[in-house]
């Protein structure tokens, strides 16, 4: 068999194999061909982004490591290890959906690992918040002074008071985030239209995409939420100091 026809028949049955692993009828209603696109996206952003995959290998190892090998929930810090894992959780959602090509609506996940870090060190500095946390659907009383307590402008003043550069940062990106796409604010929802003229017809079109396919565009969004990543690493290790410190994670974060 000659070169043509083995590159021939390889994408035949790759095509083949594809079309054998999608449920039947899948890519034919609306929702299902969005996510169709949305992991199209992903395996393009693997594919042609191996360095930045990489990276993104590197932080999320770093997470599951600790997780798994030095975060044996310590009776005193039990809400804290819980916290740890939701955030890791986040950020791997959040780096799924900017694979995808959502990168507006990823940093509304990242904004969540933010404020997961933050009631996190919260509860390692003062004892009395867990009560307040785990009381706060007790009454309409309990919920007003665990919101009231758990506001993120004083969450990130108590941070700034421990860490002046790392909440800082931290208060940086948060706001990022917001801007980006975690709130609908004019920046991040006027930056996704465009317009488009349609034939036939006299009046353009205005469009808004749900995914990206701009390579680029994902690139540098993913590369910024690993760095989000990075610094809520970095929160952490005022809330496990000696754990980081025994794993070795204190020395990979900076």
């Amino acid at each position: 068999m000659i070169l043509k026809e083995l590159i021939a028949k390889k994408k035949t049955d790759d095509r083949k194999k594809n079309e054998f692993l999608k449920p039947s009828k899948w890519g034919e209603d609306i929702f299902s061909k969005y996510m169709d696109n949305s992991h199209a996206n992903c395996f393009a952003s693997f594919d042609n982004q191996k360095e930045m995959h990489r990276t993104v290998c590197i932080l999320v190892n770093l997470y599951n490591g600790f997780a798994t090998q030095y975060l044996h929930h310590p009776r005193n810090k039990l809400l804290q290890s819980q916290l740890f894992i939701k955030t890791f959780f986040s950020i791997k959602s959040s780096l799924n959906l900017a694979y995808g090509g959502n990168v507006a609506d990823c940093y509304s996940v990242m904004r969540i690992a933010i404020e997961s870090s933050l009631y996190a060190l919260a509860m390692t500095k003062d004892e009395e918040s867990k009560k307040i946390w785990l009381d706060r659907d007790n009454s309409s009383e309990d919920k007003k002074r665990c919101k009231d307590f758990f506001k993120t402008g004083s969450l990130l003043r108590m941070l700034k008071s421990m860490d002046k550069v790392l909440g800082e940062e931290i208060e940086k990106f948060y706001e990022l985030c917001i801007d980006s796409g975690a709130h609908p604010n004019q920046g991040s929802f006027m930056d996704r239209l465009y317009v488009e003229e349609k034939i036939d017809s006299d009046h353009p079109y205005l469009m808004q995409p749900g995914l990206t396919g701009d390579g680029e565009e994902i690139k540098d969004t993913i590369e910024c939420l690993v760095y989000i990543g990075y610094l809520i690493l970095r929160v952490f290790q005022k809330v496990f100091p000696e754990r980081f410190e025994l794993s070795g994670l204190d020395k990979k974060i900076y």
